[in-house]
């Protein structure tokens, strides 16, 4: 059997925990969510699997790459714009084509429930569909079934009217689990009709003239759909209560030397020197925990979530850069440390500080065992200068002015800039350019005006000010420790 796990939400209502890494990234315990499914599946010998993306896609593909590894066969499928529960089946049916039937799961659960009793209901009823169902006293959806496990009522999102109407007898109300198995004739009737939704375009049409039959819950199951079952997910694993992560934890299928980062992407064994990685086993749940090991209480827990969710979200950032624009700075920076060209540096608020605190690593940092540092110019350094200029001319001109007195042809500008869109930094970058200086910039958000006028932007596009200005100060350390290493084949003019 083959199975189909939607992974391509954007994961909204987890907040922060979502901004830079798809919800089936997730670290549970130093393993993503993703993993313990794949795990889940394989206990059931369902091992061709695959997985719509379309947030972030490159962090899942970079961390299972075919899934061999996982011991299951990947197959994926990215979507440009999301296509909806029942659209990402419409674009796996040639992959599905010849399957009788196929499991389906959404990518937020984590479940250990005896998959074998969906499937011999599906096939002894010989069903259209067969769900998986919980109960649950508030819900989107409201799901009936006789004695007999057929479904004879699915309304979603009903109205409050519909809503008392149907609860009126004080029957038994069950929500859909997000599992399903489904048939050939389900997968047809999707294609025919262009379904988007599976609850709303196919089970609510069809639920009378079809059979569709559903399956009561009877293991552990929790959708991770906010911060606070992310965190009841975690110390589920931590208790036992779901049951393949003792004994039979995701990470007996992972290779030696492979260790989940956060940021999907696996750490190899052995690897020298400080990487982004770092952060995630700093701030990982098992060392949140008290002096005896024992785990904190919820609220001590809670507290220190903030934490935990700001470290994953800064790794992820850094792990999912592709450092040639890098690269090409430190490179531009040693030629004219060679040629003895200017470097200028500029920026507000605390951008203004990472301007001059890289301004101290390249002038001193790199030169210690050598005598010779950089031609580096902090721009916003001189406060006299700066005051003067913001109130003799404009605040837009403190940097521009600066560099049409210093600056030439050859020399650098590097521009911080969290927004990308600050007028006296915007100003700066398009003085050096009719100085034919050469132009970088480090840059969050969308990137703002900035990105389209430098020669190259250093770009982590994440919208939030703190982490866009942490990754300035990491990447400037990364150059300054690189052109420390290459210091000795500068030599001084004489």
């Amino acid at each position: 059997m083959k199975a189909v796990v939607l992974c391509a939400g954007l994961g909204t209502r987890l907040g922060n925990l979502t901004k830079a890494v798809p919800k089936p990234m997730l670290p549970l315990n130093r393993e993503p969510l993703l993993a313990y499914m794949l795990h889940y599946l394989t206990k059931f010998h369902i091992r061709e699997i695959a997985v719509n993306l379309h947030f972030f896609p490159e962090q899942i593909m970079d961390y299972f790459k075919d899934g061999y590894s996982h011991g299951v066969h990947l197959h994926y499928s990215h979507e440009e714009k999301l296509l909806g529960t029942a659209g990402a089946l419409v674009k796996l049916a040639p992959w599905l084509a010849g399957e009788d039937e196929f499991l389906v799961l959404y990518g937020d659960i984590l479940t250990d429930q005896d998959i074998s009793l969906l499937i011999d209901k599906h096939r002894k009823g010989r069903n259209f569909a067969t769900l998986l169902l919980h109960k649950r006293k508030k819900s989107n959806s409201i799901v009936k079934m006789d004695d007999s496990g057929r479904i004879t009522c699915f309304k979603e999102r009903p109205s409050e009217g519909k809503r008392r109407y149907l609860l009126k007898d004080n029957g038994d109300v069950w929500v859909n689990s997000g599992m399903q198995v489904l048939s050939k004739r389900a997968l047809d009737y999707i294609v025919k009709v262009g379904a988007f939704d599976l609850p709303r375009d196919v089970y609510c049409r069809v639920v009378e003239s079809e059979q569709i039959s559903g399956v009561p819950l009877t293991g552990y199951r929790t959708a991770i759909d906010s911060p606070h079952r992310y965190h009841e997910a975690e110390q589920a694993i931590k208790r036992g209560d779901y049951k393949f992560s003792s004994n039979s934890h995701p990470s007996e299928i992972v290779p030696t030397g492979r260790e989940f980062n956060g940021a999907g992407r696996p750490t190899p064994s052995g690897s020298s020197g400080p990487t982004p990685v770092k952060y995630a086993a700093l701030f990982s749940t098992e060392n949140l925990t008290g002096k005896t090991g024992q785990a904190r209480t919820y609220t001590e827990n809670k507290k220190m979530k903030h934490f935990t969710d700001y470290a994953t979200r800064l790794h992820s950032v850094l792990q999912g850069h592709n450092w040639e624009d890098v690269r090409k700075l430190a490179e531009a920076l040693h030629i004219a440390w060679q040629k003895e060209n200017q470097v200028f540096l500029c920026g507000n608020g605390g951008s203004a500080a990472n301007a001059i605190h890289l301004a101290n690593d390249l002038i001193y940092g790199v030169s210690k065992g050598n005598g010779h540092g950089l031609r580096v110019h902090a721009l916003p350094a001189n406060q006299s200068m700066v005051t003067c200029l913001a109130n003799d001319i404009s605040y837009e001109d403190i940097f521009s002015y600066q560099l049409g007195v210093l600056g030439g042809p050859g020399d650098i500008l590097i521009a911080f800039s969290g927004s990308g869109n600050s007028p006296n930094v915007v100003k700066a970058i398009q003085k050096a350019k009719e100085l034919d200086m050469k132009t970088f910039a480090f840059l969050g958000y969308s990137g703002g005006e900035s990105i389209g006028q430098v020669d190259v932007a250093i770009h982590f596009p994440i919208d939030d000010m703190q982490i866009a200005e942490d990754c300035q100060q990491i990447v400037g350390h990364m150059i300054m420790q690189w052109l420390a290493e290459n210091r000795y084949s500068v030599r001084r003019k004489e």
